[in-house]
């Protein structure tokens, strides 16, 4: 695994396009990136960025697979409150990726079914990028405190 890379960017703005930079050089390069895609506030504007590339015909992401990185048990995705429909509305229906190339993460909060989420990931061969946020309590990735980085889907 190549060694973290830090990068000190003025505001919010400067990280968006920064951000959306390397994610477009990363399609460029991988037009069948396998991609994990947080929700909230702190990728926002990096989707924004990645939007207007695809508008002016500079990023092609019909190839990318996407996978759900967070849910809330319960929420059917058609439902206001659900985190499917957020990514899917903020980020896959924009970049036109097809609705075919999304990995949901199972709703009902059967642990079989999250090994199963587990596996296909796994069988996919892992995720090439990951777009994650930091929440006001620290959290990465929905990971909130005090989730071990080494349990399972949950």
């Amino acid at each position: 695994m190549p060694q973290p890379q830090i990068t000190v960017l003025d505001d919010y703005e400067m990280l968006s396009r920064a951000g959306a930079k390397l994610v477009a050089d990363v399609l460029a390069e991988r037009p069948n990136t396998r991609v994990v895609v947080a929700t909230g506030a702190t990728p926002m504007g990096l989707y924004r960025e990645l939007v207007r590339k695809r508008e002016d015909g500079d990023l092609d992401a019909s190839n990318v697979t996407v996978f759900q990185l967070d849910e809330y048990i319960g929420v059917a995705p058609d439902d206001r409150r659900s985190l499917l429909r957020w990514a899917m509305r903020s980020f896959v229906e924009p970049l036109d990726i097809p609705a075919s190339n999304v990995v949901p993460l199972p709703v009902d909060g059967d642990p079989a079914a999250c090994a199963v989420y587990d596996r296909d990931v796994a069988e996919a061969g892992g995720y090439d990028l990951a777009i994650l946020g930091i929440g006001m309590n620290g959290h990465i990735g929905f990971n909130e405190p005090p989730s071990d980085a080494t349990v399972p889907t949950r």
